[in-house]
């Protein structure tokens, strides 16, 4: 008999030993048996590392949605700007949309109005942008139908180019 033959012997001998009962250990009514958990695989890790990254990245996304983005932080000089502030009406779900900063500038009651002070401020002030200020609390139809009224009354091979900002509520 080789040692190979021999350490497998050994090896088999070792492995057919019997498990400890009552019996055989003193002292002891019963031994639980033991039993070994198993390491959770490799994927299920993975998919719970992916679940908590993708919260994280939802939550980010949420938590930077309601900061107010203003001319600045979105690189844009007012000055050189035709400049549309949308805040809530006097019932709910309408809009008003004033001409300049804040309440300060005429009130355009309708998509023809504003039409018509983009085209004009365009033409005769050289601007080279539309930024649209809306209120936090304003519905976003009412914003995509301003939206949609200035960029109407841009030429079609314009530079121009329209921006949205949040202004925070007082």
């Amino acid at each position: 008999m080789s040692d190979l033959d021999a350490t497998h012997e050994a090896v088999k001998g070792a492995a057919e030993e019997p498990k400890p009962t009552a019996d055989t250990v003193p002292g002891s009514a019963s031994v639980p048996e033991i039993r070994h958990r198993r390491i959770p695989r490799a994927r299920t890790l993975v998919r719970i590392l992916v679940l908590l990254l993708t919260l994280a990245l939802v939550a980010a996304w949420q938590w930077t949605r309601g900061r107010t983005m203003g001319p600045a932080a979105i690189g844009i000089d007012p000055r050189s700007s035709v400049v549309l502030t949308v805040l809530p009406g006097e019932n709910y779900g309408e809009a008003a949309v004033y001409l300049g900063t804040g309440i300060d500038g005429p009130r355009l009651a309708d998509e023809a109005e504003v039409v018509a002070a983009v085209r004009a401020a365009v033409a005769d002030e050289r601007k080279t942008d539309v930024l649209i200020q809306a209120a936090g609390a304003v519905i976003s139809g009412e914003v995509a139908r301003v939206q949609d009224a200035a960029t109407a009354a841009l030429p079609a091979q314009s530079e121009v180019r329209v921006h949205l900002s949040l202004i925070p509520a007082d």
